[in-house]
């Protein structure tokens, strides 16, 4: 009877530590996967989406997305000039590698939702904003 407890507490101990991981904790990362599905039920024909990792939102929207560096470089105009609306989305690094872009999100387009993960005492954001364009 000891041996079968000390059995069962050995194997019941990992699989509660991967059913946080896989369902509650988002295997500690980003959550792209939700966030991006949000967008993808929101937006509309012709609606831009921009963020520093493109790759994943191309995967998960199967279409191509705007790349922040690149608005870093090339400045905002086409995003205030462009008649549709343009998604945001931040992720941890997103400030760090695209300080001025992030800070014009944060100031000109709407804060829509979060799709934060936390872990412990790690918080892995991921915030979705929503710039539209005033009416010409």
């Amino acid at each position: 009877l000891l041996v079968s407890g000390v059995l069962l507490i050995m194997l019941a101990m990992p699989m509660a530590d991967n059913v946080l991981y896989f369902l509650y904790q988002n295997g500690n990362r980003d959550n792209w996967k939700a966030a991006l599905a949000f967008v993808a039920a929101e937006m509309a024909e012709g609606d831009l989406v921009a963020t520093v990792d493109t790759h994943l939102a191309d995967y998960y929207l199967q279409s191509r997305s705007l790349d922040m560096h690149h608005l870093e470089q090339a400045g905002l105009a086409m995003v205030e000039q462009h008649q549709a609306n343009s998604w945001f989305l931040l992720d941890l690094t997103a400030p760090d590698k695209t300080p001025q872009t992030t800070k014009w999100v944060r100031e000109n387009a709407r804060f829509v939702r979060d799709f934060d993960v936390v872990v412990s005492a790690r918080r892995f954001p991921m915030e979705v904003y929503l710039y539209t364009a005033p009416i010409p």
